[in-house]
C-alpha cells in the first residue's frame, strides 16, 4: 500500500523493481498521513483471522453424477483409450480397446480405422 501511496519504505525500492508499471499517485501522502493508516490498521485489525467455513460439504457421491454406460446397450471393454468430440457435426468419438465408434443421434456405429 505504501508504494502505490507513494510513500518510502524500507521495503519499497525492491517492491518498485519487481512491478514497474504500478500505479501510484500523482502525489505522495504525508509522512504523517501515512503514520495515520498504519495506526488505524493496526488499533483496528483483529488479532486473528476466523476460521475459514466451506459453504457446503463435499459429498462422496452427489446426487447430480452417477455412474452408468456411455451408451446404453453397447457393449465395451471398459477400456476406453480415446474420447473426441466433433461439436461442429455433433458426434462423438470413442475408441476402446482396438474398436472405434462414432456416436451422432445418440447412436452408436461401429466403424472401421481410417
Amino acid at each position: 500500500m505504501a508504494l502505490r501511496l507513494g510513500v518510502s519504505t524500507p521495503s519499497s525500492f525492491n517492491e518498485a523493481l519487481r512491478h514497474p508499471q504500478m500505479k501510484v499517485l500523482p502525489q505522495a501522502v504525508s509522512q504523517a498521513d501515512w503514520e495515520s493508516i498504519v495506526s488505524y490498521y493496526l488499533e483496528q485489525s483483529p488479532d486473528s483471522l476466523p476460521a475459514q467455513v466451506l459453504p457446503a460439504e463435499p459429498q462422496l457421491d452427489p446426487a447430480a453424477f452417477r455412474v452408468g454406460p456411455f451408451v446404453p446397450g453397447l457393449q465395451n471393454s471398459a477400456i476406453i483409450t480415446l474420447l473426441k468430440t466433433d461439436s461442429v457435426r455433433e458426434r462423438i468419438f470413442v475408441g476402446e480397446a482396438g474398436d472405434y465408434y462414432e456416436i451422432s443421434d445418440g447412436l452408436p456405429q461401429k466403424t472401421g480405422w481410417q
